[in-house]
C-alpha cells in the first residue's frame, strides 16, 4: 500500500521537457541555432545524477540526467608538462581552461562519432546548464591523438624547457583552435571542450536515438 504523499507525487504532472530545457540552457540554446546535441562518454562506475523524468510535447517521457564539471582535471594519458602548458595557452588566448577545468564531449548530429564516446564509457547526450564557454579546432579530433601520433611529443624529446613550451605553442596556434561557430563544433565530430559549472545529460546508448532525435527538435 502507497502512502498518501506517495499517491499525490504519482499524481502529479511530469515538468515540461521543452519548457525546463529553454529556462536552463538558454544560452546553448541561442547560440546553437538547432544544430543538435554533444556527445560524451561515462565511466559506468561514475554515472550523472538522475534529474528525473520529463514530459515530452508528444506525451511520451524522458529522463534527464546532470552531472558537475570538475575544475581540477588531471591528465589521463598526457604528460603533465603538456597539459599544463597547452592549459595556460588556452587561457591566455580564449579565457578558457581548456583542459583542466572543462568537459571533454564530441560533436555530432548524425551520430558518426558515436563510437568514439563509447570507447569511454556509456554514451550520454550533453548540453551545459546555463552560462558556459566552448573551445574546438576543425582540424583535431583529439588533442591527445594529435600530441602522441602526430609526432609533437617525438620532436621536444631532447629539447630544453623553454624550447619545448614555444614548440608546443606553435603546434596549438597551427591548429587553429576557435571558441566561435558552436553549431560547426556540433556537427564537427571533433573533440570540443565545454567550461561550464553543469551538464544535463541524456542516456543515448543503442534504442534510446528516438529520445535523443526528440531532444534536438526541443532545443530548436
Amino acid at each position: 500500500m502507497i502512502t498518501f504523499k506517495q499517491f499525490l507525487q504519482e499524481d502529479e504532472e511530469l515538468p515540461d521537457a521543452r519548457e525546463f530545457l529553454h529556462r536552463e540552457c538558454k544560452p546553448f540554446i541561442q547560440q546553437s541555432q538547432g544544430a543538435g546535441v554533444f556527445l560524451r562518454g561515462v565511466d559506468t562506475r561514475n554515472p550523472p545524477e538522475l534529474m528525473g523524468e520529463f514530459r515530452l510535447p508528444s506525451g511520451r517521457t524522458i529522463r534527464l540526467h546532470k552531472m558537475k564539471v570538475r575544475k581540477d582535471r588531471h591528465p589521463m594519458d598526457t604528460s603533465t608538462f603538456m597539459h599544463t602548458v597547452t592549459d595556460e595557452w588556452m587561457r591566455e588566448k580564449f579565457g578558457i581552461s581548456g583542459r583542466s577545468g572543462s568537459a571533454f564531449v564530441i560533436g555530432d548530429k548524425e551520430f558518426t562519432a558515436y563510437k568514439d564516446a563509447m570507447s569511454y564509457g556509456d554514451v550520454y547526450a550533453v548540453i551545459p546548464r546555463g552560462d558556459f564557454k566552448f573551445l574546438w579546432s576543425p582540424n583535431v579530433r583529439d588533442l591527445f591523438d594529435q600530441y602522441q601520433y602526430k609526432g609533437l611529443k617525438d620532436k621536444i624529446t631532447g629539447l630544453h624547457r623553454d624550447e619545448k613550451i614555444q614548440m608546443i605553442r606553435d603546434e596549438l596556434e597551427s591548429l587553429q583552435y576557435t571558441d566561435a561557430d558552436l553549431p560547426g563544433a556540433i556537427k564537427s565530430g571533433r573533440e570540443v571542450m565545454l567550461e561550464c559549472d553543469e551538464l544535463i545529460m541524456m542516456y543515448a546508448m543503442d534504442g534510446y536515438r528516438d529520445d535523443i532525435k526528440d531532444l534536438q527538435e526541443l532545443l530548436k
